[in-house]
């Protein structure tokens, strides 16, 4: 499977590190990082992937795209490292999901409607 920024992005965030941190630990440069996460380059060579993983403490693998979408390698990651939620957390975040779905269904039928 390819490099997969967004599993590079997830992880860093995860670990709650800047690019700044990451590029001391890595001994690649801020910017260079950040246009790794961002796909705006070329892919990191093999010397680049190793630092990356042996700053983050990562397997090749956790690298590696796995999922469909690189939002699925995005959310992985995060939820990887993420603390733990409460109930009362969980059922803020569900109760903002199901206010953003009544919306969109509302708008939706609003269209239709016209």
């Amino acid at each position: 499977m390819p490099f997969s920024p967004s599993r590079l992005r997830g992880h860093r965030e995860g670990q709650r590190l800047e690019f700044h941190q990451l590029a001391e630990i890595s001994g690649l440069t801020p910017g260079r990082i950040e246009e790794i996460e961002r796909g705006q380059s070329t892919p990191p060579t093999d010397y680049e992937t190793k630092c990356l993983m042996q700053a983050l403490d990562l397997a090749p693998s956790e690298l590696r795209a796995q999922r469909p979408t690189p939002w699925g390698d995005y959310c992985h990651a995060v939820l990887t490292y993420a603390p733990r939620l409460t109930p009362e957390e969980v059922e803020s975040a569900a109760s903002v999901i199901r206010n953003i779905r009544a919306r969109r269904r509302a708008e939706q039928a609003a269209e239709g409607a016209a």
